[in-house]
């Protein structure tokens, strides 16, 4: 298990090239920094750049 306090550190997790594979990413609507919804659009480009065989599974999850 990998935990990131916002989405910054949750995209450096991601894409880091020693990075384990994710099969499911739980992302909190509203981290600081960058939100959960502005993440979850740059791990989709970073997959699209970057030609991953599959998309990571990313559940959004908000405590309102």
């Amino acid at each position: 298990m990998v935990t990131a306090l916002n989405g910054n550190e949750a995209l450096s997790a991601l894409t880091a090239t020693d990075a384990p594979e994710f099969a499911l990413i739980l992302m909190d609507v509203q981290m600081p920094f960058m939100d959960g919804i502005e993440c979850t659009r740059r791990i989709r480009t970073w997959e699209q750049e970057t030609k991953q065989p599959r998309r990571v599974q990313i559940v959004a999850l908000s405590a309102n």
